[in-house]
């Protein structure tokens, strides 16, 4: 027996401290709910495991800014179903003036609502707002304007655009007028810089017929002829000199000065193109370009003023006008539509991925408490035990005194 080294205190001591590590360690990850609660636990597994947190919580994000864009798309898909609302009825005032049993008076008053109608219209879309952003104006119209980032990592995004539903985009509003200023004529949109000067005029309605003929290039024209029509036999030629185009002269008893320019038209027609312009004078010397265009040919010339009910004729080619908008407007609601059934179905794959993320994460990080809670039983009793046979290896000592006495 020895006293100056008590070996079995010693290696009971150094038990009970790995107890009380184990112990520790058993503790924290009870209290905390995760097995790996630093880098020593477990350095794969924490490094994995937060790589699955970083694109856990990139695909709830995406889910959130799906849900935004469902609202921006229920936003604007909302205006526009008001807005053929308001087309409807234009038509049916167009139906309504169409008929023989108006006369000029009535289609005037009628032409009031409807021109009122045309300017709500543009009300709408320009008073439409998602998070202070105006999306029915064409400022978002072209592909991928409006981005949606619909998943966890870089280039995982949805792109597409909101078309303008302003009167003048769907051929239904009127363009502001300004003396010497340039009409674009453009075969698919409304130009805003669309104008017309006119002086000399009596109050009436007159007609600009313009006839163009190919220039050799395939589907390319240029302008043969621009004349003016008063409507009661009276035309007054004008003057080509490149695109610009000038009248001069007398027309129904009035000094006549018109001055404007016409771009380059183009059309996928293959014969000579002629259509007519409507130009409505409220005042003498004071012009208002109000409605445009006939078919000719397949080629369908927009309108510069907006929609007029003015004469039968006027009024049943109105009803035409207005059901291509209504059609353009389906065709927007239905891209919104199908953008809306997309954007759900992302969110409800999301979702899935993010749970099932989630449980793998989970296995690799959380801890089993059961088994925890077993592991830290085990510790307390060899913690109570070492401590016991610590206190008995501290008494041996004390037994070679019997022997010295």
């Amino acid at each position: 027996m020895r006293i100056q080294t008590n070996v079995s205190a010693l290696n009971a001591w150094r038990n009970l401290n790995q107890t009380s590590g184990a112990m520790g360690k058993n503790l924290e990850r009870l209290s905390s709910g995760f097995r790996i609660n630093r880098a020593a636990d477990d350095a794969a597994g924490l490094a994995i495991s937060e790589k699955m947190r970083a694109q856990i919580r990139g695909l709830n994000q995406a889910t959130r800014n799906a849900q935004d864009g469902i609202s921006l798309i229920q936003t604007a898909e909302g205006a526009m179903g008001e807005i053929q609302n308001i087309l409807q009825r234009m038509r049916e005032l167009a139906n309504q003036a169409a008929s023989d049993g108006m006369t000029d008076a009535d289609r005037d008053k009628i032409q009031k609502e409807v021109d009122q109608l045309a300017k709500q219209i543009t009300d709408v879309a320009n008073t439409t707002q998602f998070n202070t952003k105006r999306i029915l104006t064409g400022e978002y119209g072209g592909d991928g304007a409006i981005t949606i980032q619909t998943g966890a990592n870089k280039g995982e995004a949805l792109g597409f655009g909101i078309a303008a539903v302003d009167a003048k985009s769907l051929g239904v509003g009127r363009a502001e007028v300004a003396p010497e200023s340039t009409i674009d004529k453009d075969t698919n949109s409304f130009i805003d810089s669309s104008t017309l000067s006119v002086t000399g005029l009596e109050a009436g309605d007159y007609t600009i017929k313009i006839t163009l003929v190919e220039d050799g290039s395939s589907g390319t024209y240029k302008y043969d002829s621009v004349q003016l029509d008063d409507g009661k036999g009276g035309i007054l030629d004008g003057v080509i000199n490149g695109n610009s185009v000038t009248f001069e002269g007398q027309l129904g008893g009035a000094e006549v000065t018109v001055a404007f320019t016409l771009n380059d038209a183009s059309s996928t027609g293959a014969s000579d193109q002629t259509y007519d312009v409507e130009l409505k004078v409220t005042e003498k010397e004071v012009a208002d370009s109000y409605v445009a265009a006939t078919e000719a040919n397949g080629w369908q010339a927009k309108t510069y003023g907006g929609i007029s009910i003015s004469t039968q004729q006027a009024a049943s080619d109105a009803v035409k006008t207005i059901d291509d908008a209504i059609n353009n407007v389906s065709g927007y609601r239905a891209e919104l539509g199908a953008l809306q059934n997309r954007l759900e179905h992302s969110i409800a794959n999301l979702q899935i991925t993010a749970e099932n993320l989630q449980a793998a994460e989970s296995r690799i990080r959380d801890v089993d408490m059961a088994q925890e809670m077993t592991q830290f039983t085990r510790s307390q009793i060899l913690m109570q035990s070492g401590t016991a046979m610590l206190a008995q290896a501290n008494m041996m000592p004390q037994a070679i005194l019997k022997l010295l006495g």
